[in-house]
C-alpha cells in the first residue's frame, strides 16, 4: 500500500564508476486503489520517504523484541530473535553481541550468541537479556532503554544497529486492557496523516506538534485511522508515552473485502504493518 514500506535490490542496476538517476513511476490505479483512498483524501504520488541503503555481503535483516515482566515487577527479560541474512554462498559462522543500556547510560545486560549459514542465506538466532529492576514504559514514565546489536565475524563487526525498545508488558484479562498488570482507561483520538501546507506528506516537527497537543489534553492513545502511520510518528509516541492502536490499511473499498481475488492483497497488506514494526530501521 501507499502507507507500507516497499523494497527493491537494485544491485545489479547501479553503475558503481557513474552517476546513477533514480527514476520512480507511480500508479495511480491499481487493484487495491480503493484501499487507500482512506478519509476521501486520495491524495497522489509518493508520502513517505524514498532511501538509498547499502549492507554487506552479511548484515542483520530482521528482528523481533518480546518483553515479559515477573509478576512482582522485580525483574523482566528482553527477548531477541535476529534475522540474520547474506548474499554470497560462503559457508560462514556469525557472532551477534547484544547490549542493553538503561535511560541513564549505564549497561544492564549483555549476551553473546553464535550460529551459521552452511547450506542457506539466512540464519535465526535467539538471544535473552535478563533485567533486575527495571524501569518500565507507559504514558505517564516513558522509560526507554537502548538495545545495541553488533554482527562479528571473528572479531570484525559487520553490522551495528541501535534501536529504542520500551520494556513492558501488555495483557488482555477479559475486556480490560492491561499494561505491566495494571488496568489502563484508554483517553484517545483518531489521528490522520493530512497537513493543509504539505498534504499528506508529514514530516517530523508536524507530528511532534500534534502530539504535543495530544499530550497537553490529557490524551494518551491514538488510533492511527486508517493506515500505519509514518515510523517517526511511532517514535515519538515512544518518546512521549502515547498508546497506539496501529490499522491495517484496509479502510475504504469496503465492498472489496468480500471478493476472493482482493485475498492476496489484503493478506500482503496485514503482513507488512505487522512486520514493518519489528524491522530495523537501517
Amino acid at each position: 500500500s501507499a502507507f507500507n514500506r516497499s523494497e527493491f535490490d537494485i544491485t545489479d542496476l547501479v553503475e558503481r564508476e557513474k552517476s546513477n538517476v533514480l527514476a520512480v513511476r507511480v500508479y495511480r490505479r491499481f487493484k487495491g486503489w480503493q484501499f487507500d483512498t482512506h478519509d476521501a483524501w486520495g491524495i497522489s504520488g509518493i508520502y513517505r520517504d524514498v532511501s538509498l541503503f547499502a549492507v554487506g555481503d552479511m548484515h542483520i535483516q530482521d528482528l523481533t523484541v518480546i518483553t515479559e515482566l515477573k509478576r512482582d515487577l522485580s525483574g523482566a527479560s528482553v527477548q531477541c530473535k535476529v534475522t540474520v541474512a547474506r548474499s554470497s554462498t560462503m559457508a560462514s559462522d556469525f557472532t551477534v553481541s547484544s547490549t542493553l543500556i538503561e535511560p541513564g547510560g549505564c549497561i544492564v545486560g549483555r549476551s553473546k550468541s553464535t550460529g551459521n549459514m552452511r547450506d542457506k542465506n539466512k540464519g535465526v538466532i535467539c538471544v535473552t537479556l535478563g533485567v533486575d529492576n527495571p524501569l518500565l514504559w507507559n504514558a505517564e514514565t516513558p522509560n526507554l532503554y537502548d538495545l545495541q546489536l553488533d554482527l562479528r565475524r571473528g572479531s570484525d563487526i559487520l553490522h551495528s544497529v541501535t534501536r529504542k525498545i520500551g520494556i513492558r508488558q501488555v495483557n488482555i484479562d477479559g475486556d480490560v486492557f492491561k499494561l505491566n498488570f495494571r488496568p489502563i482507561k484508554l483517553r484517545g483520538v483518531n489521528h490522520h496523516d493530512i497537513h493543509p501546507d504539505v498534504g499528506r506528506a508529514l514530516r517530523e516537527e508536524h507530528y511532534r506538534e500534534d502530539i504535543e497537543l495530544m499530550k497537553k489534553a490529557n490524551i494518551n492513545a491514538v488510533r492511527t485511522s486508517h493506515y500505519p502511520p509514518h515510523p517517526v510518528f511511532l517514535d515519538l509516541c515512544d518518546r512521549y508515552g502515547m498508546y497506539v492502536i496501529c490499522e491495517v490499511p484496509f479502510g475504504f473499498g469496503d465492498k472489496n473485502l468480500k471478493d476472493q481475488s482482493y485475498g492476496d492483497i489484503l493478506l500482503m497488506r496485514a503482513e507488512a504493518t505487522v512486520a514493518r514494526d519489528r524491522i530495523i530501521s537501517r
